[in-house]
């Protein structure tokens, strides 16, 4: 994680930005017919993907429009209903906004029937960076309220994105919806930024804990936060402190009523997997991307995985692999 250093100057990204703003583009219109309606009842289990898609404008990967396809594929493949990302970025540059990225993915997955999309722009700022946080869902939404940390990096405007997805419900009984947090935390190991990092934890769970106790108080609690904490619980966090961010992550959580974490279990013969690809460097394990759930949510939960995205020639959808869980909530 600590590699993933900015490595795009501000000078750069401006004069990039201005070369795109004079040259926009027309936003086509979707003709492509959506998936089968949404549904009021579910069938089937919900399917939900969690993924960082690494498009950041100072430290973002390269072939960014291969890699959206790529993306768009393995939804399809996948036959999600939920998808959670991070780094969908848009650039604040004073008036304008450059958002291609962001539109485009947009467009592509309102195609696969995911017609119920949260705001990209929301939080962008006059100069710098949006969360990044988006949610894209074949159901319903609700409720969307994007924050921002109070402590964060004034060039990216690091926050929380809150979300409920209306599942459908018979006719007279109990709503069911689902209550998810996606998040996306600072990302550097240096002291400073690590009082950082914890101080955002602090909000984020403070906030999780104060809806978690609204939304249980009128409907029932099937509630996740997810999203790239960059708090590794993994190998590389092992190294770096032994673990004692990531236990107080752990312990951060469970006190805001989100005490257990998909993937619920890993082969026993093998190691936990990686949700970054490792570092050329170190070759450690790193997992800073997680899911934690409600006792009530992970009591339904009927498989969950890490995925390594990529498309059916190998191009590799991000430097993050996502978190998949697949839900079968009663009606």
């Amino acid at each position: 994680m600590a590699s993933r250093i900015a490595r795009t100057s501000a000078a750069g990204v401006a004069t990039w930005s201005l070369c795109r703003l004079l040259t926009p583009r027309r936003r086509e219109p979707c003709f492509c017919e959506p998936l089968p309606g949404t549904p009021t009842c579910q069938k089937r289990p919900l399917r939900v993907m969690s993924q960082n898609v690494w498009n950041s404008f100072f430290a973002g990967g390269p072939e960014r429009k291969a890699r959206l396809m790529a993306f768009r594929e393995e939804l399809q493949r996948l036959c999600v209903d939920v998808v959670i990302v991070q780094e969908m970025f848009v650039f604040g540059f004073g008036p304008f906004c450059l958002q291609g990225d962001a539109e485009d993915a947009g467009q592509l997955l309102l195609q696969l029937g995911f017609v119920h999309q949260t705001s990209p722009t929301a939080t962008r700022p006059f100069l710098g960076q949006s969360s990044g946080l988006v949610v894209y869902s074949k159901y319903p939404i609700k409720k969307e309220k994007h924050e921002t940390f109070a402590s964060r990096r004034s060039v990216t405007a690091k926050g929380w994105l809150e979300v409920v997805i209306d599942l459908g419900s018979p006719d007279g009984a109990e709503a069911r919806e689902l209550l998810l947090f996606n998040t996306h935390l600072e990302h550097s190991h240096h002291p400073r930024w690590v009082r950082v990092r914890q101080d955002q934890c602090r909000q984020l769970t403070q906030r999780a804990r104060e809806v978690l106790a609204e939304e249980s108080a009128s409907s029932t609690a099937y509630a996740m936060v997810v999203g790239d904490f960059n708090v590794c619980s993994n190998e590389f966090g092992q190294q770096l402190d032994g673990s004692a961010e990531f236990r107080a992550l752990q312990f951060a959580m469970q006190s805001a009523g989100f005490p257990a974490e998909l993937p619920q279990s890993f082969d026993a013969e093998g190691p936990e997997p990686g949700t970054l690809r490792p570092a050329p460097e170190s070759g450690l394990r790193c997992t800073p991307d997680h899911m934690f759930v409600t006792y009530k949510l992970n009591d339904c939960c009927v498989s969950s995985s890490v995925a390594d995205t990529r498309d059916r020639n190998g191009l590799e959808v991000s430097d993050h692999l996502a978190l998949i869980a697949e839900f079968l909530i009663p009606l």
